[in-house]
């Protein structure tokens, strides 16, 4: 695929196959459709007691949300506290997504992140069951109980080899591997080259409502990787501080910058949970561009808005 479409300038890859893998989503599992990306860290020397060195935190999610009418809706998660944040994350996450509808991620991080969570509910409950449920949030270890069943529903069951196979989680990424082209992607897969590609690739996108924010072009006119769109905010004293979050290292540093440094200004404070948030909020908009440009969608659910209006 990549010899054949890369000849003679190159050119996007974009079968009816793709597009009939996503549209047989909207009737197994379903509307509506989730876009889902989550923001973690696993450090040598755990912030938390009881936690393993490399045990994953998991402090932040986004999810875009696409319901059967074309309407378009954001929600997103962020820890801002000190205490262990895993089960209040997952608990909000379950308050969005539900039981039903389609949930999309870009790779296994997710289905991963989820898997070690409904792992640590068990530990921590048959360790210290009331420093479980005080971390949590929750009002009884009924309801910390009732989270670690949808945990296990939303994975699925196990395979022989210990795999989950979850009804309703699909990975975007698996499908760009398997079916997309693009020459501008370089070879690669990661959200971060394929949302560029397409963004470049469609007016249609560039002109969609949902995505204005994004728009932006360089001295020679040509639309700018919306990744680096995101406006840099001011996070110390000098001038030249101004920073960007664009990619997952930087949202790790940031987050523990918010959560475990001496109390900072309240402006630097907001700062970085702006930052951690747009940065977030943008992995979950780009699944959807991606989405909508593999479906032929775009055009489609901005003419049934602009018609609302």
């Amino acid at each position: 695929m990549q010899w054949s479409c890369s000849r003679e300038g190159g050119r996007e890859h974009l079968p009816r196959a793709l597009q009939n893998e996503l549209r047989g989503h909207r009737d197994d599992p379903g509307w509506p459709l989730h876009f889902v990306d989550f923001e973690a860290c696993n450090v040598a020397l755990p912030h938390h007691a009881g936690l393993r060195p490399y045990e994953r935190v998991a402090f932040q999610w986004s999810c875009h949300t696409i319901d059967e009418q074309g309407r378009l809706t954001h929600a997103e998660w962020l820890n801002v506290d000190r205490d262990f944040p895993n089960f209040a994350f997952a608990w909000s996450l379950r308050g969005r997504i539900g039981d039903r509808g389609t949930v999309y991620v870009w790779s296994h991080y997710e289905q991963s992140t989820l898997s070690q969570v409904l792992t640590q509910i068990e530990e921590w409950v048959q360790r210290d069951a009331q420093e479980a449920l005080r971390v949590s949030g929750l009002r009884d270890l009924a309801e910390l109980d009732a989270l670690a069943t949808w945990l296990g529903e939303l994975l699925g069951p196990e395979d022989a080899k210990g795999k989950r196979h979850s009804p309703r989680i699909r990975d975007l990424h698996k499908l760009a591997l398997q079916f997309y082209f693009h020459p501008e992607m370089g070879g690669r897969s990661s959200i971060k080259v394929v949302l560029p590609a397409v963004w470049r690739q469609s007016v249609t996108l560039r002109s969609h409502p949902w995505f204005a924010d994004y728009l932006k072009l360089d001295d020679q006119g040509r639309p700018v990787d919306p990744y680096q769109t995101l406006p840099p905010l001011p996070l110390g004293d000098a001038d030249d501080d101004d920073e960007a979050v664009t990619e997952g290292t930087g949202a790790i540093r940031v987050y523990q910058d918010l959560i475990f440094r001496h109390p900072a200004d309240p402006q630097i404070r907001a700062n970085r949970e702006q930052l951690l948030k747009q940065y977030c909020k943008l992995d979950t908009a780009a699944m959807v561009m991606i989405w909508q440009h593999w479906t032929n969608a775009a055009a489609s659910l901005a003419s049934r808005i602009m018609a609302g209006r």
